[in-house]
């Protein structure tokens, strides 16, 4: 026995095809379909004008749906060890996104940046402007102005005092490691 409802989508399914097939609006039933189309212009912009009520309406759920939707891929893709954006080809080293990704990103930063007016980094040199801060005259001979040029010489500084202070631990730790894999071998399990 077949229920009220499955007769009744079947009943509309045939109504549906009848009318698609005779070139009728599957909508109203009344006008002729527009070419390439199932329905009249009228019923069209009707669902236009309504389509787009109802999604100025719900805007901030459909963005914040959309994000977790996106960020649920994302993860996907990178558990499976894919590209985090397309999820059809390897990351490239250390990076989220494969490398053809990376490019196409790349190109499209480059043509926002070129749309908003910045200039690439290296072309602020040739004005007389700062590479760092864009904003001051550079200091002779160099491409950054004198403020910015301290600053980099003393994280030069710290990074290099940081880097013997892991260099020297490096050592340390890989003789100790030594000593206790010898240690190991030595005791009978």
């Amino acid at each position: 026995m077949v229920s009220d409802k499955k007769k009744h989508a079947e009943c509309n399914k045939i109504r549906y095809d009848w009318y698609k097939s005779h070139g009728i609006c599957v909508n109203c039933g009344q006008e002729e379909a527009q070419k390439g189309h199932v329905y009249c212009l009228e019923c069209r912009m009707y669902m236009n004008k309504a389509s787009k009520k109802y999604h100025k309406g719900h805007k901030e759920s459909r963005n914040t749906r959309n994000r977790e939707l996106s960020w649920l891929r994302r993860e996907r893709y990178a558990a499976a060890g894919l590209c985090a954006k397309c999820g059809k080809r390897k990351p490239a080293e250390s990076r989220k996104y494969c490398p053809y990704c990376l490019a196409k990103a790349k190109r499209y930063m480059k043509k926002r940046r070129r749309a908003k007016g910045i200039l690439p980094r290296h072309q602020y040199p040739e004005l007389g402007l700062c590479m760092r801060c864009h904003k001051r005259e550079i200091l002779p001979g160099k491409k950054h102005c004198q403020q910015c040029y301290e600053k980099l010489l003393q994280s030069g500084t710290k990074g290099r005092e940081k880097l013997k202070q892991k260099s020297g631990q490096y050592f340390r730790l890989a003789i100790n490691n030594f000593w206790r894999e010898k240690q190991a071998k030595k005791k009978p399990v």
